[in-house]
């Protein structure tokens, strides 16, 4: 789309061991009223376009299956996100990378602890929002 939602560099190894690395931003919703927001910019691209949606559900849908076709080509991935959702919770987004791509939480799986919630990942927020998400075959 040109609206710098994530960026990627493909690393290739010994034995074409192919590795993504993918930088990405999830828009926070916001008000219509709101013009200057990257959710609303999205929002105007994609109806110029004919496409009706929320842009968070259609970046969640669009970078989903853009992994999945990466992982097709037999690529590892690395994905690096601003998901802007609590991610002690199991919201849209994650479930998508965790059961539609099979990538795991490193960090979640090592460290959560239910009696020690994860702490939040913006010096102004309450909840953990941004993450690293990696295929299986990395976790080792």
């Amino acid at each position: 789309t040109g609206l710098g939602r994530w960026s990627w560099i493909l690393f290739e190894g010994k034995h074409n061991f192919r590795t993504r690395i993918i930088s990405a931003y999830v828009p926070c919703k916001s008000s219509i009223d709101r013009h200057q927001t990257v959710y609303n910019q999205h929002r105007r691209y994609f109806h110029k376009i004919g496409i009706l949606g929320c842009p968070r559900k259609l970046m969640h849908q669009q970078l989903t299956q853009q992994i999945r076709e990466w992982q097709r080509k037999g690529e590892n991935i690395i994905l690096l996100i601003d998901a802007n959702e609590n991610l002690s919770n199991m919201g849209p987004l994650q479930t998508m990378l965790l059961y539609e791509c099979q990538l795991i939480d490193p960090i979640r799986n090592r460290y959560h602890n239910k009696n020690h919630p994860l702490p939040a990942t913006s010096l102004t927020g309450s909840a953990p929002i941004d993450s690293i998400f990696v295929s299986p075959s990395l976790q080792k």
